[in-house]
């Protein structure tokens, strides 16, 4: 895979997050903190050029979710896209390293 395809798969796969964000269907209306918590985190490793964005070994899939299409982060190299960019692990501010990590030659 290229570095345009990365690019437009991730744009796809960041409007596909942002879309289950912001919908609310009706008022009132509640989103468990764990779902919110891992939105963020996709976002965070998606939209990152120096950590999984960047990488080789992300793999984007989706998955049907009933009336929903999720995002899923796989790594081919063995980290943990969720688990690296999870705001526990890794504050709002800083880089999380990765061990597994092979850069895209441009």
């Amino acid at each position: 895979m290229v570095w345009k395809e990365r690019e437009r798969e991730i744009g796809h796969a960041t409007s596909m997050i942002r879309k289950q964000q912001a919908r609310i269907p009706k008022k009132g209306a509640r989103m468990h903190d764990e779902a919110m918590a891992e939105r963020v985190a996709r976002l965070r490793a998606l939209e990152t050029d120096g950590t999984c964005g960047g990488c080789r070994g992300l793999k984007i899939e989706y998955e049907n979710r009933g009336n929903l299409v999720d995002v899923v982060l796989r790594c081919r190299l063995g980290g943990s896209p969720l688990n690296l960019h999870r705001l526990e692990v890794t504050p709002l501010g800083e880089m999380p390293k990765c061990e597994y990590r092979i850069p895209f030659e441009e």
